[in-house]
C-alpha cells in the first residue's frame, strides 16, 4: 500500500506491530525467521522457516484436522461454552506438551522439522504434540470450525513468552 494511502506505514515500528498482530491471527502462515521493511518497494520482506510447498501441504492437513476434530466433538445442540470445553477437553486428552522444544535455546533457524512443528498448529493437530503456541493455534482453528470466535493472545507467563486463546461466548470475550 503506498505511503500516501497509509501514512502510518512510514513508522516501521508501528507497521511491524500491525504486521505481527495480523500474522499472529493466521495460524497457518508458518514460522517467521525474520522480517524487514524495504523502503524502495514500500513492503515488508518476510523470511519463513519452511518453503511454500511444504507449508501449503501442512496447511491443508492442519485445516482438515481442525475441521474433523470440530465435527467429532461438537454438535449443534451445544452452547458456545460447551463447544469450547469440548474442544479443550479433546486437546487435553489427545495431545502432549513438548517440553524438549520449549526448553531449547537453539536458534529457530537451526531447529529440526519436529521442533518447528511443535511451534505451529501442525504439531498438535497432526502429531499430537506441541508447545503453547501450537496448542493455541490448533485450538483457534478448531474453534473457528465449530463457529466459535477465537483469537490468539501472546504475552509473558512466569518470565517467559506464552500464547493462549480468547474466545467469544454470549457476545463477550
Amino acid at each position: 500500500v503506498p505511503t500516501e494511502l497509509f501514512p502510518e506505514s512510514v513508522d516501521t515500528e508501528y507497521l511491524f506491530g500491525q504486521f505481527i498482530e495480523a500474522y499472529r491471527q493466521n495460524p497457518t502462515s508458518g514460522l517467521i525467521t525474520g522480517y524487514k521493511y524495504v523502503f524502495e518497494y514500500e513492503s515488508i520482506l518476510v523470511a519463513y522457516s519452511e518453503d511454500t510447498s511444504d507449508r501449503l501441504t501442512k496447511t491443508k492437513k492442519e485445516m482438515d484436522a481442525a475441521k474433523n476434530i470440530a465435527n467429532s466433538v461438537v454438535d449443534s445442540s451445544m452452547s458456545d461454552e460447551e463447544k469450547v470445553y469440548a474442544i479443550n477437553d479433546y486437546f487435553c486428552e489427545n495431545a502432549s506438551y513438548d517440553f524438549d522444544s520449549m526448553s531449547t535455546n537453539v536458534s529457530i533457524d537451526d531447529l529440526s522439522e519436529e521442533y518447528l512443528d511443535a511451534h505451529n498448529p501442525y504439531g498438535i493437530l497432526c502429531n499430537n504434540y506441541g508447545v503453547c503456541e501450537s496448542y493455541s493455534e490448533a485450538f483457534a482453528m478448531t474453534a473457528r470450525n465449530a463457529g466459535i470466535n477465537a483469537i490468539m493472545e501472546t504475552g509473558y507467563l512466569s518470565g517467559g513468552k506464552h500464547e493462549w486463546n480468547k474466545v467469544m461466548i454470549d457476545g463477550k470475550y
